[in-house]
């Protein structure tokens, strides 16, 4: 049985008529056989942008590299994709759709903003030539499809109709040393297939939150943006906080921030970018309603932390920071992945790192506290640098 905790993401790469890589793209796969057994091309996308952008990384996928990724009618006019950065990727408009003004406002707007686009798959069909014509001033580029194209000698009739467009042309599904020259001496600008290169699959740890715990959120945002539910709503899932400070901490930020409190976060995001960040979980495949008795217990040592600081130092700064100290301390149980080798990509406030690697600090020591009244070692509660009448009167 395939885990559900592996992130999985299919590249492959795209190159310039000197072999040089120029970028990869990013493919659904269901499996780590290689396959995608796609339902639904909207779930499919946002999918993959979930695991790029929160689980496996963008800088890991493609390094400087641009990433192309495929979009269906309902993903393009979602604004989901307004949380990337228009600067990394290149957002491919399926064959299949279907153009309308609304997709031509969309895409001229996105277009303004910087994104850049391609059409994908395309077999240079009148029918399919006459539905894209409208877009083709804002296209970076296009995918010709050679299987689907019929093959070179297709190609070779039909590519004159390109020449009254300032277009790069893209030629796909090449399979053959035979079939890179021939399309070489027609002139494409980029090339693809499994003659360069079959899709890799890369694997990542699943950070996905469920899917009820951004649904609940996404509603408190929409019935007036009250901030501190907001906030209250994503500190119980432990698997959304860790998801949206990996997306904070992504490439779609110029900056990397470090965070001590989701208030900070959510702060951070703008409602915006919140509201589309959540939009993409609510596409996203279904993840388990089960809240595991490890969540349960970060959750319940959160709560316990935040509390204990507010009585024992007066401090609700320090409260927030020991919140996601609790919440982050059983990270590498939660997430099969040690906490040392994510810490980076999570991008905390350096107290609250101390604190969960166990280094001496007043959040390391209420840390320790909460551990401790967990497992009822009160003589070593004792003996820790707290007058007994505060404990007591904490504690209970």
């Amino acid at each position: 049985m395939e885990s559900k905790k592996e992130a999985l993401v299919a590249k492959q790469p795209i190159l310039d008529a000197d072999n040089n890589i120029v970028a990869y793209e990013l493919l659904f796969r269901s499996s780590s056989k290689n396959s995608a057994e796609i339902s639904s091309n909207s779930a499919a996308t946002a999918t993959v942008l979930s695991n790029v952008l929160n689980s496996i990384g963008l800088e890991k996928l493609v390094g400087d590299k641009l990433a192309f990724i495929n979009v269906d009618e309902e993903i393009l006019l979602s604004g989901v994709l307004e949380l990337l950065p228009p600067d990394r990727f290149v957002i491919e408009i399926l064959e299949d759709v279907i153009v309308t003004d609304e997709i031509i406002a969309k895409v001229s707007k996105m277009h303004s903003k910087g994104f850049m686009f391609a059409i994908d798959d395309l077999d240079i069909s009148s029918k399919q030539l006459a539905n894209f014509e409208p877009l083709f001033e804002y296209m970076k580029l296009l995918k010709i499809d050679l299987m689907t194209a019929g093959g070179i000698e297709e190609v070779k009739n039909k590519i004159s109709f390109f020449d009254r467009y300032d277009l790069k042309l893209l030629i796909e599904k090449v399979e053959t040393k035979e079939e890179f020259l021939e399309c070489k001496k027609l002139g494409f600008d980029y090339y693809q297939g499994w003659y360069f290169q079959k899709p890799v699959i890369i694997e990542g740890k699943k950070l996905n939150p469920t899917k009820t715990a951004a649904l609940s959120v996404l509603k408190i945002v929409q019935d007036g943006y009250d901030l501190p539910k907001i906030v209250a709503q994503i500190e119980s899932s432990p698997e959304l906080v860790i998801s949206i400070l990996k997306y904070i901490n992504s490439s779609s930020f110029a900056t990397k921030t470090t965070i001590s409190s989701i208030k900070q976060a959510i702060n951070l995001l703008g409602k915006d970018r919140l509201i589309q960040w959540l939009v993409l979980h609510m596409y996203s495949s279904s993840q388990s309603e089960f809240l595991s008795p490890l969540m349960e217990l970060a959750k319940n040592r959160a709560e316990t932390i935040k509390d204990l600081s507010c009585k024992l130092h007066k401090d609700s700064t320090l409260g927030e920071k020991g919140y996601l100290v609790g919440l982050l301390s059983l990270f590498d149980a939660i997430m099969q992945t040690p906490f040392s080798e994510a810490k980076d990509e999570i991008a905390l406030d350096a107290d609250i790192v101390d604190a969960i690697e166990g280094k001496t600090s007043s959040l390391g020591e209420l840390l320790r506290l909460a551990t401790y009244m967990e497992r009822a070692k009160w003589s070593d509660i004792s003996k820790l640098n707290y007058s007994q009448k505060d404990l007591a009167s904490a504690i209970l």
